[in-house]
């Protein structure tokens, strides 16, 4: 049995007498990158020191997860990059 990141909640939508198709629904289907362009970059460059650095990795990381939704990326595939 494989547990994504979002097991938890997914356990607890459940409880609440969510459907799977509900739980879908409701889960947010973000890609990394634009995750990472749209929110993070923002706010790493209005509190953080480290903005350039943040730059860098975040370009190193594109290659590797790209266009893959932020769901699906698990443990193995980060200890892989």
């Amino acid at each position: 049995m494989r547990f994504g990141p979002n097991f938890r909640a997914r356990v607890a939508w459940i409880g609440l007498g969510m459907t799977k198709e509900q739980i879908k629904a409701y889960v947010p289907r973000f890609a990394f990158d634009k995750f990472v362009k749209e929110h993070f970059l923002p706010y790493s460059e209005l509190h953080k020191r480290t903005y350039p650095d943040d730059v860098l990795v975040c370009n190193m990381l594109f290659e590797t997860f790209g266009r893959i939704n932020i769901s699906e990326i698990n443990p193995p595939m980060s200890e892989k990059f």
